[in-house]
């Protein structure tokens, strides 16, 4: 989502000049919401993954928790908590297409109180919190691998050991990606009201170009380096091409059907 939508939006604002998000308020408002809405859902989801992990670990040391950390791993336990986390996501984010508008041809916040309260909000849930407990719980999984490969027969495979290893490096990269461009957000925004630089509209644009690299990142992080998601993404991309393939043929055979009966 990041990107298509949100890199192609980017690329016709900051490239083309079309200033849409600055012209028309009811788009600044749709636009802002959903992808703030995205930015959140993305960290959500991946903190939940490394949760996942850990609760995955634990379960593997036989603790006497184990059928707790059973219960946080199965699919229905996973299915639920993204349907949660995407409603949470929606409805927490529900404040930004009321109080947003187009000031000064920027769409943000409504200057005074409610911009101070958001760039705070911002910066602590979207900056902060999510790359800070995504380390966290990513070194308590650390620490509980190491104890396992104490263990004489324990019951966690390589493929999972990997799958742990690449959640704890994407955390790791998702906040070094992450961080410049919330940390600048919360400046440049702070200069609005004031005389802002071609410096500062420069860093906010390179500082977005390296946020908007986390969704790639992980794609080739996951695909190159994993070989079930390799096998995924080239079956998919097979029966893509093989569906087009399907429909062109079958348009093909109705276009003659056609032109027969004529």
């Amino acid at each position: 989502m990041n990107l298509t939508i949100g890199l192609f939006m980017w690329s016709l604002t900051l490239g083309f000049h079309f200033d849409f998000e600055y012209q028309i308020v009811n788009y600044c408002k749709i636009r802002r919401y959903f992808t703030h809405v995205n930015f959140l859902l993305s960290s959500c989801l991946l903190t939940m993954a490394s949760i996942n992990r850990y609760a995955r670990v634990r379960q593997a040391q036989m603790t006497r928790h184990r059928q707790r950390y059973i219960s946080l791993c199965t699919h229905q336990t996973t299915y639920t908590t993204i349907l949660l986390i995407t409603l949470f996501c929606l409805i927490v984010n529900l404040h930004i297409p009321i109080y947003f508008q187009i000031n000064q041809q920027e769409c943000y916040a409504r200057p005074g109180l409610y911009r101070l309260l958001f760039d705070i909000y911002f910066l602590i849930f979207y900056a902060i919190l999510p790359p800070m407990s995504m380390i966290a719980i990513n070194l308590a999984t650390v620490v509980q691998i190491r104890n396992i490969k104490r263990l004489v027969h324990p019951t966690v495979s390589r493929r999972e050991y990997h799958l742990i290893i690449l959640v704890i490096m994407h955390s790791i990269t998702n906040a070094i990606l992450t961080l410049p461009f919330t940390i600048n957000k919360f400046v440049y925004y702070s200069l609005v009201d004031s005389n802002v630089s071609e410096n500062s509209r420069f860093a906010f644009a390179v500082t977005l170009l390296i946020a908007f690299m986390n969704p790639g990142l992980s794609f080739f992080l996951y695909t190159l380096t994993t070989q079930s998601f390799r096998r995924e993404f080239v079956r998919a991309g097979k029966d893509f091409f093989y569906k087009i393939h399907q429909r062109s043929k079958t348009i093909y055979q109705i276009d003659i059907k056609t032109s027969e009966r004529i």
